[in-house]
């Protein structure tokens, strides 16, 4: 039941109001004086204050000032009921201190019903509203400790996959060392291309989800990192793909940021072979990175722009997904973790990342991150 508050120092006008308001579906506490009234506000949440105005003591106006200056009590509802004639004084007296309703007695009891009903109704869509956001913050409270533990248990995971499929690697590379002769002659040497091949993938794949996993806990520090210095880093350790593809990398004038050199340049590397990994049937590469001031102040935008398959404007925000396979990109051998990492690691910097492009016109990738100046 909702909790209507009535304060009137006759109990004959009390119990007219019970009357009144019997059919309701609410809980009328009814009390003689404004100080109990106060009391009584600070321990439930009343959906409607019902006040006569002349009482002894403190009167309905000075209780509903005082409702008024404090938090708890500030905004709820009240309807003055008073014998004292609807002089306009008193009426502007009595909305100036923040009424929503003056009622002279006697008054018209549909009346009253109507308006304690509407304030009852907007209480509880309230009511509900708060409980349904509530629930939603709690659920997205645990919905991101589930997301930490899954983050924690995958990198736990994959650090710990590592090790041994290192070791399997080691010991098919001593096998192949020490027994090449037999397994030539056993006709064994492609089946062991295959089964390092698998394993070398496998790897590559637990230190990419490593990677993505633990970047939650790695240190982003506020480093000045010139960018231009980064590119050229990145264009040197990409150099044999850029060479076999054909492609070319063009680097304009960049900004320089605040944040960890490892990480951007890890971002970096990602970003640009991605444009070439994904280049047109027949087109040589061509991956173009500028960079400028961003909207937002204290910040900067960096734009990667290739010229290969794209992908359609739906899937902008698919790309950064974990294990992403766009129809455009399906054949193409890869992990699916390299965007997803590269948000990681934007994300960690405090700033922001997006795409845009269109099949068989290429992509573009713009990073927001934070200004070293």
């Amino acid at each position: 039941m909702t909790p209507v508050l009535a304060v009137d120092d006759v109990e004959a006008n009390l119990e007219a109001l019970r009357a009144v308001l019997r059919d309701l579906p609410i809980r009328l506490d009814c009390v003689r004086s404004a100080e109990e009234g106060l009391a009584k506000l600070l321990d439930d949440q009343y959906a409607l204050a019902l006040i006569d105005v002349q009482m002894p003591g403190m009167n309905g106006f000075e209780m509903a000032e005082l409702m008024r200056s404090v938090p708890e009590t500030e905004r709820i509802p009240i309807i003055f009921i008073t014998a004292g004639g609807s002089k306009p004084s008193f009426v502007f007296k009595g909305y100036d201190v923040g009424a929503v309703d003056y009622l002279v007695k006697p008054y018209e009891p549909k009346f009253l019903v109507s308006k304690v009903r509407v304030f009852v109704e907007l209480h509880e869509a309230q009511e509900q509203l708060r409980r349904a956001v509530a629930a939603e913050a709690a659920t997205a409270s645990r919905l991101r400790e589930l997301n930490e533990e899954l983050s924690r248990f995958a990198a736990v995971a994959a650090h710990d996959l590592r090790s041994p499929l290192s070791k399997v690697m080691r010991f098919m590379g001593l096998l192949r060392h020490k027994s090449a002769g037999a397994l030539e002659t056993a006709n064994l040497l492609p089946i062991m291309d295959k089964m390092e091949a698998s394993l070398s993938r496998m790897l590559e794949l637990v230190t990419a989800l490593y990677d993505l996993y633990s970047m939650e806990s790695r240190e982003i520090g506020e480093h000045r990192i010139l960018l231009d210095n980064t590119l050229e880093e990145v264009t040197s350790l990409l150099s044999d793909d850029i060479a076999s593809s054909g492609g070319r990398v063009e680097v304009g004038r960049l900004p320089t940021v605040l944040g960890s050199g490892a990480l951007l340049r890890q971002a970096f590397q990602n970003l640009v072979g991605n444009a070439l990994k994904y280049a047109r049937e027949g087109v040589p590469p061509v991956v173009t990175i500028s960079g400028g001031p961003a909207a937002q102040p204290g910040y900067v935008e960096i734009e990667v722009r290739d010229n290969g398959v794209g992908f359609s404007a739906d899937k902008a925000q698919t790309i950064f997904m974990p294990f992403a396979r766009l129809p455009e990109t399906e054949e193409r051998e890869g992990l699916g973790i390299g965007l997803a990492t590269v948000r990681k690691i934007v994300q960690r910097h405090g700033g922001e990342i997006r795409a845009s492009g269109a099949p068989g016109e290429g992509a573009t990738v713009t990073l927001t991150l934070p200004a070293a100046d």
